[in-house]
Parts: structure tokens; C-alpha cells; sequence
């Protein structure tokens, strides 16, 4: 339920990192360990949230969203990056 920031060295590392970790779950056989379960997001949001994302031309961030992650770099268009600020401050 709670959520975590980890901080890579580079742009690239930051998709594979977040993959990584999805990964390391799985195997564990926690597939849904990053899904958001909580109430602290109402359906509204979430659905604005989605829809959002859906809009994105990032791959990484539409990929990753869906299974609960989201990701952050300088190299992300800044709607990008401030939806992601948006969703992490839920």
C-alpha cells in the first residue's frame, strides 16, 4: 500500500529498473504487489488518471502505469512527468 521513489543514474535505467523490479515480483509470485488497492485515489481521479496516461506518447509510462509504477526522468515531455508528480502525490 505505501509508495516508494527509487532514484537510478540514468533515463534509460529508469524503465529497466521499473521492469526489474516487476520482474523480481512475478517471480515471487507477487504479480499485483504494485497495484493500487487503496481508497486514497477516488474512481474520478483514477479515471482522469487513465485516461491521461492513455494519451501519453511515452510507451514506457503507459506500459508501466498498468501495472502500477509509474516512472520519472528528464527526458520525459513535461506533461509526462507532471501527470507522474500528479498520480505519486495521490
Amino acid at each position: 500500500g505505501d509508495q516508494v521513489m527509487v532514484f537510478v543514474h540514468s533515463r534509460k535505467d529508469t524503465a529497466k529498473t521499473a521492469r526489474a523490479l516487476l520482474e523480481c515480483a512475478r517471480k515471487l509470485g507477487h504479480d499485483n504487489i504494485f497495484a493500487d488497492t487503496s481508497t486514497a485515489c477516488s474512481k474520478k481521479a483514477r479515471s482522469l488518471f487513465e485516461r491521461d496516461v492513455a494519451k501519453s506518447k511515452n510507451g514506457d509510462l503507459r506500459e508501466l502505469y498498468a501495472s502500477g509504477i509509474g516512472i520519472h526522468h528528464a527526458g520525459m515531455l513535461r506533461s509526462d512527468r507532471s501527470l507522474t508528480e500528479k498520480m505519486f502525490g495521490q
